[in-house]
């Protein structure tokens, strides 16, 4: 099988590049015959000198980094250059029998890339990490008021609506590239598959769908090695993994610690952001990492009691989580977000109400001092063991994907 895997970025600034990288290097390891076609370098170290493994960079810049913002601004909405360097590539191919496969195309790429894709006889698949595939600012989430968004994408309570993270001038862009992904390049109305990463997610975005895509739904590979359990029941540290955002529900966390888990409970915020003095000064005391790699993560993990997954926002999957519960670290989630659904309440995990800083303190008072705790600890490590979401799996199951949208392919060119 010969794949065509497009991402934004060719080395890892989140958990979508992570992914897709991972792909890559596996499905070449596999056998196949892999092209990693990106816009913004440099190249992850890990993706050199892979057997059946290609990667064509663009040497580009993200649209946010770009310091000639006349150019961002217009790159941002129809990426003109990288349209035209990937048909160049295309057209120097026989691309029958290939699959394309698209993770980010929202910093650098643009929808450009979609019309010259289904030109090829590429029936594009795309792994909806986020939401940009049907709302303009990708997350469905007001970041005004700081909660879901309900409103219809590009609808009239859409558009008059400031609910971008930055100025509503801002927004009345992302509607303006929006609308242009959407009648310009047919995203969504002309892709029939995409990879959905759980059930809400799915929930959330089906119906801004058209009725005859496929969803396949494939959950993120986490790329953990079985160890021993971290003794969670004698760590103290509460513990949150990821960026500080306001739509991670960070602040939600801070709120909650704030009074009374000061000393016998440290309060660890193992990320980067923004929000860093907000945060120190609803939570005095509490350690702020800074961003962590891999072996960070391991180490904050070893010394975690829980794990708390505050997000107010429609995540998509919940890496952290996974990471946590394949360590036996106890998870304390939000209710509404897509992260509960790896979390059994009061088994290997604890949920709250999703937004309310009062409900998470209780929970948190509550895991923190429960008699069980290396019971749910030893649950979250057996249950996540007993069906890990390891990259293998994944690939078998991306390999059943591709080989069904080719059958699709073949169908269509022979009509």
């Amino acid at each position: 099988m010969r794949v065509l895997l497009l991402n934004d970025f060719a080395a890892v600034r989140g958990g979508s590049d992570q992914v897709a990288i991972a792909e890559a290097r596996g499905l070449a390891a596999r056998g196949h015959d892999v092209t990693f076609w990106t816009a913004v370098g440099p190249v992850d170290p890990s993706l050199k000198d892979v057997p059946r493994l290609a990667v064509c960079c663009l040497g580009s810049q993200d649209i946010l980094q770009d310091p000639q913002r006349l150019r961002a601004i217009r790159r941002g909405i129809w990426n003109g250059d990288a349209a035209a360097q990937l048909a160049r590539w295309i057209n120097r191919r026989d691309l029958s029998g290939w699959v394309g496969h698209v993770h980010g195309w929202s910093k650098a790429l643009s929808a450009s890339i979609f019309p010259v894709l289904r030109k090829a006889g590429l029936d594009p698949i795309i792994t909806l990490h986020d939401y940009f595939a049907v709302c303009p600012n990708g997350t469905f989430h007001d970041h005004q008021r700081n909660e879901p968004c309900l409103r219809r994408p590009l609808g009239a309570a859409c558009l008059t609506t400031h609910c971008d993270s930055r100025a509503y001038s801002h927004k009345l862009w992302r509607v303006l590239r929006h609308s242009v992904q959407k009648f310009g390049a047919g995203v969504p109305s002309e892709v029939r598959h995409v990879i959905s990463l759980s059930a809400h997610s799915e929930e959330v975005i089906q119906p801004n769908l058209n009725r005859t895509v496929k969803i396949h739904r494939l959950g993120n590979p986490v790329e953990v090695v079985r160890r021993p359990r971290v003794q969670a029941e004698h760590n103290r540290a509460i513990t949150y993994i990821g960026r500080l955002a306001q739509e991670k529900g960070v602040l939600d966390l801070a709120k909650a610690v704030g009074n009374g888990f000061k000393g016998d409970w440290p309060v660890v915020f193992a990320g980067a952001g923004d929000l860093r003095p907000k945060l120190l000064q609803l939570a005095p005391g509490a350690i702020v990492t800074g961003w962590l790699d891999r072996s960070g993560v391991d180490e904050v993990l070893q010394r975690a009691r829980v794990v708390v997954c505050p997000s107010v926002c429609h995540e998509t999957y919940g890496l952290s989580a996974a990471e946590a519960r394949a360590r036996g670290v106890p998870v304390v989630v939000s209710d509404r977000c897509a992260t509960r659904e790896q979390v059994r309440d009061g088994i290997d995990g604890w949920h709250f109400r999703q937004g309310n800083p009062e409900s998470l303190r209780t929970v948190l008072k509550q895991a923190l001092n429960d008699p069980r705790l290396e019971q749910i600890s030893r649950n979250a490590y057996e249950h996540y063991w007993s069906s890990p979401s390891e990259l293998t799996g994944h690939l078998a199951q991306l390999e059943m994907i591709y080989a069904e949208v080719l059958g699709v392919q073949r169908r269509a060119a022979v009509a």
